[in-house]
């Protein structure tokens, strides 16, 4: 009969694994000190993992996840800031038309009246 394998002891395997690496390193740490911290012993160590590489690759991959995650998230978070950044400043742009569009409708108007009813048409025109 297989033997069922556990989250917990799973995690708890990685994760006296990650401290060993980080207090030693890889090269220094047994797999009789990861069972040990881990709580378990060196034989059920061996169901979750047949070799120390395959907990440090285990751990380096649940490391890689988390990283990029966070990274991802920074991206997103970075990019749809600009995206408002940059929606702000298209809308301020498009207001700063509109209020020189304006400007022009009302200077253009201004000259035009300025023309026709006190300017050269109206002093030959209508004596």
């Amino acid at each position: 009969m297989a033997q069922v394998k556990k989250a917990i002891v799973r995690d708890a395997i990685m994760r006296a694994a990650f401290d060993l690496f980080s207090q030693k390193d890889y090269a220094a740490t047994s797999l009789v000190e990861i069972a040990d911290t881990a709580g378990v012993s060196p034989a059920s160590l061996y169901v979750y993992f047949p070799s120390k590489f395959k907990i440090l690759w285990a751990v380096l991959h649940q490391w890689l996840a988390k990283e990029m995650n966070a990274l991802v998230t920074d991206f997103i978070t970075v990019y749809v800031d600009t995206l408002r950044i940059l929606r702000l400043s298209i809308g301020e742009i498009q207001l700063e038309l509109r209020f020189v569009s304006i400007l022009i409708t009302f200077f253009s108007w201004n000259i035009f009246n300025d023309y026709v009813f006190h300017g050269p048409m109206s002093s030959e025109m209508f004596p």
